[in-house]
């Protein structure tokens, strides 16, 4: 038998012309999209670390200048909230519009809104109220660059990849707490907040080279016919990513789980930084800290791509969510005994595990929604997961200001108790609300998901669509 002829004869004499031939084309076809999917994953994963340049120079440039956790709180609820209410019709506007041209501007705008911060921080004129509205403008552009460039990310890439690269798309997030502390801490003593600042610009022109340069996927067969129907009733169109979920109750349980679920974690990456700063006393130690950290994100993506295919992801979610839990339960109850080592420790366990959560739910997810949905399927996903987030973020400043710290000062009732393993003021009430927050999502969240059968069946009930 001919294995790579011109054609191939099988014993019944039938000939396949050119079976050779199109698996060879095939094969490489689907080697030249995933190199035009690393060019694109490279820009966005180093827009994204640029961000966390921006958000750590602004954090701590607010939390010196005011010394409050409620004023520096603020900052994440502007860069997140507007996004949130954006992605449903960011979902739509995703599946209809070209995704070159969306990818294109959002980095844009996102460029020219760090640009304003650069120059109002260099000209000494930046305020609260202009951090707040430009972070609002940015957070807009982030989100609908995020729900088109995962749902390009399915056309592009071929199914055996799709494990590897739900484990990429982390490595943002990874160069958002690795790279970015560390380097704007090192950077800070010479170029200033402006000079870290105008960094997160240069990703931004980077990335709209790329988007140029690169081919991308044209939206989807029939939805681009409908940009008049999904601007004239959007309602309706968006109520075909809210169905989709809604229709199957496991995906919808799955969700309301993710959203408690980063409320209750959300307290952490919103104290970091001021809890680090009260602990070590130094932006530079605080930065070197939250990088040290951030490797756990680096070490679970590096195991996502070794092992993409995995089974029983609902489980694997659940236990990794659990063990998160665990390592931030770790976090605030040995941070003041142990210093920024400890912390760093727990840290990147914790983010060790969120990365195995992420990217398992993502690749569960891909393989469950149409590729002619998921535009519209992922905004109403994400919308749900981080609903509450800006509810945490909005929370975390006074809890912590105006009735967790006086409750912890020495003397105080709650002092008394935690004061002696947690600190006290300031410090010791971050660290008791990261550690309540924590056991809530240990011994009531995930036992709750556990005994939720729809949610537990998703693998079984519904069926694979790549």
């Amino acid at each position: 038998m001919r294995i790579c002829g011109a054609h191939l004869r099988i014993s019944s004499g039938t000939a396949m012309p050119g079976a050779c031939a199109r698996r060879r084309g095939s094969s490489m076809a689907d080697a030249r999209s995933w190199q035009r999917f690393l060019w694109l994953w490279a820009a966005e994963m180093l827009s994204i670390t640029g961000t966390g340049l921006t958000a750590f120079a602004l954090g701590a440039w607010v939390y010196a200048e005011t010394g409050r956790a409620t004023d520096f709180a603020m900052l994440s609820v502007a860069a997140t909230l507007p996004g949130i209410l954006l992605l449903p019709l960011g979902g739509v506007l995703a599946d209809v519009l070209p995704r070159k041209a969306v990818m294109t501007w959002c980095n844009g705008v996102a460029g020219v809104c760090a640009a304003w911060l650069a120059w109002l921080v260099y000209s000494d004129s930046l305020t609260l109220i202009a951090i707040y509205l430009l972070l609002a403008i940015s957070a807009l552009c982030r989100a609908l660059q995020w729900v088109t460039f995962t749902a390009t990310m399915t056309q592009m890439v071929p199914a055996h990849h799709l494990g590897r690269s739900s484990a990429m798309i982390y490595a943002g997030e990874a160069g958002q707490h690795l790279l970015a502390p560390a380097l704007a801490a090192l950077a800070l003593p010479f170029i200033g907040y402006a000079g870290v600042i105008g960094l997160d610009l240069t990703t931004f022109l980077f990335a709209v080279i790329v988007i140029a340069a690169v081919p991308i996927p044209a939206t989807p067969p029939g939805d681009w016919r409908r940009a008049g129907e999904v601007l004239s009733s959007l309602r309706a169109v968006v109520s075909e990513g809210w169905g989709f979920i809604r229709e199957r109750p496991g995906l919808l349980y799955l969700q309301i789980f993710f959203a408690l679920s980063q409320f209750l974690g959300g307290f952490l990456p919103i104290l970091t930084l001021p809890a680090l700063v009260e602990l070590t006393g130094s932006e530079q130690v605080t930065g070197l800290t939250m990088a040290a950290a951030g490797t756990g994100l680096v070490l679970g993506m590096v195991w996502l791509v070794a092992r993409p295919r995995m089974s029983g992801r609902v489980w694997a979610t659940v236990f990794c969510d659990m063990a998160a839990s665990a390592a931030l339960l770790a976090l605030a109850f040995g941070a003041t005994r142990f210093g920024a080592p400890w912390f760093a420790a727990a840290g990147c366990a914790f983010l060790f595990f969120h990365a195995l959560e992420s990217g398992i739910s993502q690749d569960l997810w891909q393989r469950k929604v149409p590729g002619r949905l998921q535009g519209r399927v992922f905004a109403i996903r994400r919308t749900i997961a981080w609903s509450l987030v800006p509810l945490c973020y909005v929370l975390a400043g006074p809890l912590v200001d105006d009735w967790l710290a006086p409750a912890m000062a020495e003397g105080a009732p709650l002092g008394q108790i935690f004061g002696p393993l947690l600190g006290y003021e300031s410090l010791g009430a971050m660290l008791l609300l990261m550690g309540a927050a924590a056991a809530l999502r240990l011994f009531v969240l995930a036992p709750a998901a556990l005994l939720t059968r729809p949610l537990m069946r998703i693998e079984e009930e519904l069926v694979d669509h790549v």
